[in-house]
């Protein structure tokens, strides 16, 4: 890959990762498609779904004291 396409990489997941830090979700959506301009799919694809879940861990670290965890509860 190109310098140009690096870029274009980072400049991709710096603004994908920024939607989901604004709304909640939403960064493989952006990220995906427009991943798939300079890499294949599957390594597109592969690339969202890892930084993804990494963030999703991170987040639950963050937040796991403040999860209510008597509203999950069934009876």
């Amino acid at each position: 890959m190109s310098f140009p396409g690096y870029l274009f990489y980072a400049l991709v997941l710096v603004g994908a990762f920024a939607v989901r830090s604004a709304a909640g979700f939403g960064a493989v959506l952006i990220a995906v498609p427009m991943l798939a301009f300079v890499m294949p799919m599957s390594a597109a694809v592969s690339i969202g779904s890892a930084l993804t879940a990494i963030t999703s861990i991170h987040q639950l670290g963050h937040g796991w004291r403040h999860i209510a965890w008597r509203e999950f509860r069934t009876i």
